[in-house]
C-alpha cells in the first residue's frame, strides 16, 4: 500500500511535533518497527528544527511530506529559508563553542540517504529510508 501525508506548517516553535505525530501514525498503519519508526522520527525532528531556524520569513510555512512507497520512507521538508550547502560548513559539532550543529549528522546516520536541494522556492531536505 502506498501513502501520501502533505503538511503546511507554521515556521514556529513545536509545529515538528505534528509533523511527527503525522509520521507516527503513518508508521503504525504500515507497521514500520519500532527502531526504523524511532531513527525517522528523530530526523524528521531535526529536518523541522532546522526548518524553523533557518527558513525566513516567518510569516511564510514549512511544507512536509512524508509518503511509503514500495517500503521505502520518504520524508521533504521545505523551507522558504535562503539556499543551504551542507559542504559550506567547516567545522564538526564538537570544535564549536556553541555545541550546535549535530542535526546533520543525525539526519546523516538515521537516514539511508539525503539530499540538499535549493531553488526559488527555498530550500528543502530529501529523506529516504528502507523500512519495508
Amino acid at each position: 500500500m502506498n501513502e501520501v501525508v502533505v503538511l503546511h506548517l507554521p515556521l514556529a516553535v513545536d509545529a515538528e511535533l505534528r509533523a511527527v505525530d503525522a509520521l507516527d501514525r503513518l508508521l503504525a498503519r504500515h507497521r514500520v518497527e519500532s527502531r526504523a519508526a524511532g531513527q525517522a522520527r528523530f530526523a524528521l525532528v531535526e529536518a523541522c528544527l532546522n526548518a524553523i531556524e533557518y527558513g525566513r520569513p516567518t510569516t511564510e510555512e514549512m511544507d512536509v511530506r512524508l509518503a511509503i512507497h514500495q517500503g521505502e520512507l520518504r520524508i521533504t521538508v521545505r523551507n522558504p529559508g535562503a539556499a543551504f550547502d551542507p559542504a559550506a560548513i567547516t567545522r564538526e559539532p564538537e570544535q564549536r563553542k556553541d555545541r550546535r550543529g549535530h542535526g546533520l549528522k543525525i539526519i546523516h546516520s538515521f537516514m539511508d540517504r539525503v539530499r540538499y536541494l535549493s531553488d526559488s522556492r527555498g530550500t528543502r531536505v530529501e529523506m529516504t529510508k528502507r523500512v519495508g
